[in-house]
């Protein structure tokens, strides 16, 4: 059985998801903070416009990233379903094409104190 997992204590955990709807073309994320004893912290949905599920997933977690750091917390984890995306972030100066700006604003993100 899948389930969350908290956060070791004193952190948060910024959980999102993606969604790519077929018929439209259309891509909406959404994700949610809570802290280690789940307790919601915040959370936000928005609506992308075309892009491919990918591009949802990687809209997300710079979202989710950018709520965290402006509700002044620091000591977080990203969780995604996304191999994709967690390949990503993780490939230094690589050609990300279209989506190039958003991976160099969560690899920003992650390097603040």
């Amino acid at each position: 059985m899948i389930h969350w997992l908290p956060p070791p204590g004193g952190t948060y955990k910024v959980n999102i998801d993606g969604v790519f709807h077929v018929g439209t073309g259309h891509t909406r994320a959404g994700g949610l903070i809570r802290d280690h004893l789940g307790r919601w912290a915040g959370g936000f949905n928005m609506n992308i416009g075309f892009a491919m599920v990918t591009g949802a997933e990687l809209w997300g977690l710079l979202q989710g990233l950018m709520l965290a750091w402006n509700m002044g917390l620091r000591w977080i984890q990203a969780e995604v379903d996304s191999e994709s995306v967690i390949k990503c972030i993780g490939e230094e100066r690589q050609n990300h094409g279209l989506h190039a700006g958003i991976i160099a604003g969560i690899q920003e993100l992650k390097q603040r104190d």
